[in-house]
């Protein structure tokens, strides 16, 4: 199971084209609609028609624009690890248990002994339980739908990603995930190749295909979370090219599209017929069920969800 802390809040397409392998898809008939309304779904369609180059294409336009430029790929938990080393722990854990967050020195303290990793997964104990209070109450577990802090909070636990970031907010992807990201050398490109042995948590594969999928479901008309397109609108195409391999396509050389392709991730086999009925992605008996038992690629599994407590 995968462990990265370090994730947070922080997670397509209608067919305009028939051209094998264009960025827009056939979302398939039906009426979707979860507010009564009867409209033709249609995955996708906020994209602009598309057809993106094979992959072979696609690396000499790359090498004839300069190459591609290696990008981080890094541990959350090692990161932290290294920062912790050059700093003093303040108090021990029993002293800082005692402490009450009453002034910054106490503060500081509680947070020198009770925020430090263990020295390694040896001395965890993972049966463990850790209980949190949250501001808000949770109302959805499906990371596309996230609003609140608690419920971004969550989904950084329980969501699949392909990136996260430092205290820094410097952008990385994780070793959790990710072998290698690329961005070209021109900014329009970044190639990610992703892991072979990732499983969503009903033991499917977690695949390039999901990444796409989700593009084209945030990007699709009827599905109501506008709030998700920002920045992701910015990009004209994801493509998934094999199992393990997408590249996300920009409009623009854009400072902010490191963050652009940073969004929550659905597991396509689940989603993919349920949304043409459901477009909400909640109201349906299939997306209501989801709430209370989401099949999750993050390094933590919702085993119960009661919303009395």
């Amino acid at each position: 199971m995968r462990r990265n802390f370090w994730l947070l809040g922080a997670f397509l397409l209608a067919s305009t084209l028939a051209v094998a392998g264009c960025c827009t898809s056939d979302g398939g008939g039906g009426n979707g609609g979860g507010g009564g309304e009867d409209v033709d779904f249609k995955l996708g369609d906020l994209i602009e028609p598309f057809d993106p180059p094979t992959l072979e294409e696609l690396e000499a336009a790359v090498a004839a624009s300069g190459g591609w430029v290696d990008q981080p790929v890094l541990d959350s938990m090692q990161l932290m690890r290294e920062r912790q080393a050059g700093e003093p722990q303040l108090a021990t854990v029993e002293e800082a248990l005692k402490l009450r967050n009453n002034s910054d020195e106490e503060n500081d303290k509680i947070v020198s002994a009770l925020g430090r990793l263990p020295a390694s997964d040896d001395v965890v104990n993972f049966d463990a339980v850790i209980t949190r209070t949250t501001p808000q109450a949770l109302n959805h577990m499906n990371p596309l739908l996230s609003s609140t802090v608690t419920e971004q909070e969550v989904s950084g636990f329980s969501s699949f990603g392909l990136f996260s970031f430092d205290w820094n907010f410097t952008p990385f992807a994780a070793t959790d995930s990710v072998v290698s990201w690329q961005t070209s050398k021109d900014g329009m490109y970044d190639k990610v190749v992703m892991r072979d042995d990732l499983l969503w948590s009903d033991g499917e594969p977690i695949t390039a295909h999901d990444i796409e999928f989700s593009f084209q479901l945030i990007m699709t008309k009827g599905v109501p979370i506008p709030a998700m397109r920002s920045g992701t609108e910015e990009m004209k195409c994801v493509k998934a090219y094999d199992d393990h391999t997408v590249v996300f396509f920009h409009k623009k050389p854009l400072v902010t599209n490191v963050w652009n392709i940073n969004y929550g991730i659905l597991p396509k086999h689940v989603y993919e017929d349920s949304v043409q009925e459901d477009p909400t992605l909640t109201s349906s008996d299939h997306h209501i069920a989801l709430e209370d038992d989401p099949v999750v690629g993050g390094g933590y599994q919702v085993v119960k969800r009661d919303n009395t407590e």
